[in-house]
């Protein structure tokens, strides 16, 4: 029984993945963490020219305005770029591992500002069981304060 050789496959990397590393790639070489050691061929001096398109793929994928097919041909030349930059070690610097994002730092601040707001109303509610524990202790010190600042009051007229 032979096999249908013309079928489409899934590719290793789906297209949201490939935009993924490519967004992480961009984010790290804008923010200085990741640096191309060598444009153009390896055997050949640094090129103007692969310098000048690579700028300008990032420029495409970094604006807005562009196509959606645009966009995707730019992502598309980037993730190529990053592997073949990779095999000849021509990029310096780890951008895979994604920095933390916004969405994710929002998120834990909201956890952090949950648990605080919970730490928050078990002292109020400890205080509040404190107070309903000890007012009427406290209640009868004043009674007791009033009556004495009272006799007091009472001694310094008659002297």
């Amino acid at each position: 029984m032979a096999k249908d050789s013309s079928k489409e496959v899934d590719s290793l990397f789906s297209p949201q993945e490939k935009r993924h590393i490519v967004r992480n790639f961009v984010d790290a070489y804008l923010r200085g963490v990741v640096r191309i050691m060598h444009f153009g061929d390896p055997d050949k001096p640094d090129s103007v020219k692969s310098r000048v398109i690579f700028l300008d793929q990032i420029r495409a994928v970094c604006e807005t305005g562009k196509t959606a097919e645009s966009v995707q041909r730019s992502i598309d030349y980037l993730f190529s770029f990053i592997m073949a930059s990779r095999l000849g070690n021509r990029i310096e610097g780890e951008f895979l591992e994604a920095p933390v994002s916004l969405e994710t730092r929002v998120v834990e601040l909201e956890n952090k500002f949950e648990s605080e707001i919970k730490t928050l109303s078990k002292i109020l509610s400890l205080v509040l069981q404190w107070i309903r524990n000890y007012q009427p202790v406290l209640d009868e010190a004043v009674k007791d304060y009033t009556d004495k600042l009272g006799r007091i009051k009472n001694l310094d007229k008659k002297d």
